[in-house]
């Protein structure tokens, strides 16, 4: 499998010198098994990737963790949605499944953009996740219910050999939490790759509890309880600069080693691909 960062960015763009390593385009993350490719959130990084998906001769497979802003963004500037003929499926979790089509109808209408919806020419499907047994090619695909305002879905992806586990926009101590600590550490037992919201320190997390997103410290115990080979950040705040990103990364590395962690960590960084 491989993994690109085409998106690393959360709740909104932030373009700039000052984040020009990290990224500044939202959640948009592509995996690919062969000739099947899938691909997480269409944030404003999935303008990118639609350039090079034009000539893809495989249908489109986009799954949607939720529908906040920052993972819907670039959907209207995803360029294969104007090529007629073109194979598009979207797949999503309830409760996400049944409002698929009606967030696209929303969003693609005059008042926000030029394009409509109905005015679309290429194929569109809709599918709905199931909540294990999920497969798409060689991929089998799993979902577990993340803790955030209005809901999101997380995903464990694996080809029978490695798995990836994908888990944004989640708050693993939240003050009310739908799914426990220990859930979320079963779901990510042994995964190669654990790709995981960090948004917050810890001193940030303390003044914006129940927003939805975990602090560095929460993601590394989690890696540590679930004995992941790899940890990768991501969703990083908009306001934390690259120099910023790289001072957490040092610093959880050394925690890690403190804490006997085996595994490797860094910091998602658009445009990076993983293979394993």
């Amino acid at each position: 499998m491989k993994v690109r960062f085409w998106g690393t960015r959360g709740s909104i763009p932030a373009p700039g010198p000052e984040t020009s390593r990290y990224g500044g385009n939202t959640t948009c993350v592509e995996i690919s098994s062969g000739k099947t490719r899938i691909i997480f959130d269409a944030g404003t990084g999935i303008r990118k990737l639609g350039y090079l998906l034009k000539s893809e001769s495989e249908p489109i497979r986009i799954l949607f963790t939720h529908f906040h802003w920052d993972h819907i963004q670039g959907l209207p500037f995803f360029i294969p949605l104007y090529i007629p003929g073109k194979p598009i499926e979207f797949y999503a979790y309830p409760p996400f499944y049944q409002g698929l089509k009606e967030m696209m109808v929303h969003q693609l209408k005059k008042t926000y953009f030029p394009a409509e919806y109905h005015t679309l020419p290429s194929l569109i499907k809709f599918f709905k996740l199931k909540k294990r047994n999920n497969n798409i090619g060689p991929l089998q695909i799993s979902v577990i219910e993340n803790n955030h305002p209005g809901g999101a879905t997380g995903y464990r992806i694996s080809d029978g050999k490695k798995v990836i586990v994908f888990l944004t926009d989640n708050e693993l101590k939240p003050p009310e939490a739908k799914t426990p600590w220990s859930d979320f550490v079963t779901f990510s037992q042994d995964a190669d790759i654990l790709i995981h919201d960090a948004q917050y320190n810890d001193e940030e997390l303390k003044q914006k509890p129940g927003w939805g997103h975990s602090s560095y410290s929460q993601v590394c115990q989690l890696a540590l309880e679930a004995k992941v080979k790899q940890l990768i950040f991501t969703h990083h705040e908009p306001v934390h600069s690259d120099d910023f990103i790289d001072d957490m990364v040092d610093e959880w590395r050394g925690w890690v080693k403190e804490n006997g962690g085996g595994f490797e960590l860094w910091a998602a960084s658009e445009g990076e691909e993983i293979e394993l």
